[in-house]
């Protein structure tokens, strides 16, 4: 993982866009579809189909790639390698982008996000008490945060990169932030109204942005994971105050 990132003179074939858009196809409308089929019943609890579908796309989001670069790609593995003065870079982005979001909570209040509703559904999965949440948020901060990047920034970066002509690969960045964020839009939307919704889609496109153009500059998952897990642990520090006050 990194350290291929097609650099802007770097020519594509006609065969390596159609693959790239093979994988972005296969790929990117997997999590949007898990949400979707995720509608609860009558009595509140999500069809066993649905939650079976929900693990599987986790699964698939990262079998895919690592797949992809083994038997299409023919890449050895790679653990990424990074310097000190990238994840140092990484760590202060993800500190200015915590101060964002502290300030625009501060600025903005609860009143636009409703605790009660953010409890109800939460506790329609079983996360009911601190600790149950706190658990929750560190598999976001830790793991879920590092899956993220693994798929959005090396793999989607990389393939967006391969679908559009050598001039235009820096276009990639804004266009997997694109894609990066149309599940996070979705997700939002099915449970919260649409002031949520569209300032929660706002703040995941211009975070894609960052850690995507970071990707594209360091070569590197690490720092993009770095400051995607200060960033979910702000987050999640604002949901555990609205919840358990």
């Amino acid at each position: 993982m990194g350290a291929d990132v097609p650099t802007p003179g770097a020519p594509a074939t006609g065969a390596t866009r159609r693959r790239a858009l093979l994988a972005l196809a296969l790929l990117v409308p997997v999590p949007s579809i898990a949400v979707l089929v995720a509608v609860p019943d009558a009595s509140g609890a999500t069809p066993v189909a649905a939650d079976l579908f929900y693990v599987f796309s986790k699964v698939w989001l990262v079998a895919l790639p690592l797949a992809w670069r083994h038997f299409v790609d023919r890449r050895p593995p790679s653990l990424s390698p990074t310097t000190r003065r990238h994840l140092a870079i990484g760590a202060g982005l993800g500190l200015l982008l915590c101060a964002v979001i502290v300030l625009a909570r501060l600025a903005l209040g609860v009143a636009w996000l409703d605790g009660d509703d953010l409890r109800t559904n939460l506790a329609a999965s079983g996360i009911d008490t601190p600790a149950k949440f706190l658990a929750l948020a560190a598999g976001i901060t830790l793991v879920n945060a590092f899956a993220e990047e693994v798929v959005w920034r090396w793999f989607v970066v990389e393939k967006s990169a391969e679908c559009l002509p050598a001039r235009l690969a820096d276009w990639s960045v804004p266009l997997a932030a694109g894609l990066f964020t149309l599940h996070h839009v979705v997700a939002p939307d099915a449970h919260f109204g649409p002031l949520v919704t569209v300032l929660g889609s706002l703040g995941v496109f211009a975070g894609g942005w960052i850690w995507s153009a970071l990707y594209r500059r360091t070569g590197s998952i690490w720092p993009c994971y770095l400051s995607h897990a200060l960033v979910d642990a702000a987050l999640m520090a604002i949901g555990y105050q609205l919840l358990f006050p």
